[in-house]
C-alpha cells in the first residue's frame, strides 16, 4: 500500500524533479510569468495556499508579515484585490484583509466550474447553432427566454 501522502505530494515533486533534469531549472522570467496568471485565476491557487496558512482565523495583516521577494509580494497584493472583486476577502484597513472562512471550497468550485466549460467549447467545437430554445422552470410552470447558444452536430 502506498501512503497518502506520497501519492499526494511525493509524486508531484518526483515528477517536478525529472522535468528539471530533463528541461533544466525555470527561469526567473517563467516563474514571475506563472506567478502573474495565478492573480486573476478562477481557481485555487499557491497565492491563495499562502493566504490561507498566514490567515488562520480569517484575519490577514500584511504589515505583521516579513518583506518577502517584491514579485511575490506585489502579486500576494494584486491576488488579494482580485479576491476582493471577487467578493471573497475585503480590506478592513490599511494592510488588514478579512478572508472568506470558506475561501479555498468556493475558488476550488470556480475552478472545476471553469474546467466545464472548457469541456464543453471543445465539444461544441465545430458544431452548428441550434434555437430558438427556451427555458422551462419546472417548479412554477413558467416559459422563460434563454441567454445563451446551444450547439448540436
Amino acid at each position: 500500500m502506498i501512503a497518502r501522502d506520497y501519492i499526494s505530494h511525493g509524486l508531484r515533486a518526483r515528477a517536478a524533479d525529472l522535468i528539471t533534469r530533463e528541461l533544466g531549472p525555470e527561469t526567473e522570467i517563467e516563474v514571475t510569468r506563472k506567478l502573474q496568471q495565478e492573480v486573476m485565476a478562477e481557481r485555487f491557487t499557491r497565492l491563495d495556499r499562502a493566504i490561507v496558512r498566514d490567515a488562520p482565523d480569517g484575519a490577514l495583516e500584511l504589515s505583521a508579515m516579513p518583506a518577502r521577494d517584491p514579485v511575490w509580494q506585489a502579486a500576494r497584493m494584486g491576488r488579494l484585490r482580485a479576491l476582493e472583486r471577487m467578493g471573497l476577502a475585503e480590506e478592513t484597513g490599511p494592510g488588514q484583509w478579512q478572508i472568506d472562512a470558506a475561501l479555498e471550497a468556493k475558488l476550488r468550485r470556480m475552478g472545476e466550474r471553469g474546467d466545464i466549460i472548457k469541456t464543453m467549447h471543445r465539444a461544441c467545437r465545430g458544431w452548428t447553432v441550434a434555437g430558438p430554445w427556451r427555458l422551462h422552470d419546472l417548479r412554477s410552470r413558467t416559459e422563460q427566454p434563454a441567454a445563451g447558444r446551444a450547439c448540436r452536430r
